[in-house]
């Protein structure tokens, strides 16, 4: 960053490495990124991908491991056509959520130590 003086403000953080400090702070309500997207930018991208459906076939292709890619890449990619296709997921604070808590899921008829988890009789 380059302070009113024209002096650049690092810092050496961990391990020696410079470290960026902040010379100005951000108002409240002012955009870390005043210049924003640039003008056009979305009706460019649409005119060069055919309305974006060139970058969801490349996502899919990546998904359906048409090109060799790896596990976290696919994961990746379903992750991406997920979020665009059906949203992000909202965060739910499950401790304010009524009726959720702990729960134990039963596989079988007997405990841990094999003891009978439930005595009623079986059909």
């Amino acid at each position: 960053m380059v302070a009113d003086d024209g002096s650049v403000g690092f810092a050496v953080g961990a391990h020696g490495k410079p470290v960026a400090t902040i010379i100005e702070e951000y108002l409240p309500g002012q955009s870390g990124n005043p210049g924003g997207r640039p003008v056009g930018f979305h009706s460019y991208i649409q005119e060069r991908t055919s309305d974006g459906s060139e970058l969801t076939d490349f996502v899919l292709s990546v998904f359906r491991d048409e090109n060799g890619a790896s596990i976290k890449e696919r994961m990746d990619a379903a992750t991406w056509l997920a979020d665009r296709g059906f949203g992000k997921p909202t965060v739910n604070a499950g401790a304010q959520a009524p009726g959720i808590g702990d729960f134990t899921i039963v596989i079988g008829d007997r405990d841990i130590l094999g003891n009978p988890i439930n005595d009623l009789p079986r059909d």
